[in-house]
């Protein structure tokens, strides 16, 4: 699943992902993304930190509350050390910075 208000970090995203026969799901806010991943399976979630109502570490937050054991790998380009800090609190997460480098998501 990728969550990013960003509809070109999706397109690359999902293209890179798709060119390694992965099926993609998108959600457009933290609070799309929650309600897909109550109701889909994903074997790995592309989070964006900063997007319009709403914070990445909201849903990492429900993704702790609901127990779901997905992989999560922040895709950002916040420079708030803090912010990266508190969103890595919440588990294993990878982290990939934007300008998103194709070798980096493979």
């Amino acid at each position: 699943m990728l969550v990013d208000d960003d509809p070109q970090v999706v397109d690359l995203l999902s293209a890179i992902l798709e060119d390694e026969d992965i099926a993609v799901t998108s959600a457009s806010s933290a609070a799309d993304g929650i309600a897909k991943l109550a109701t889909t399976s994903s074997r790995a979630v592309f989070l964006d930190l900063i997007m319009p109502g709403g914070t990445g570490i909201e849903l990492l937050k429900a993704v702790e509350l609901q127990k779901i054991k997905t992989p999560v790998v922040l895709v950002t380009g916040a420079g708030d050390a803090d912010l990266i800090n508190e969103a890595m609190d919440h588990g294993p997460i990878t982290l990939i910075r934007k300008p998103v480098r194709v070798k980096q998501v493979r």
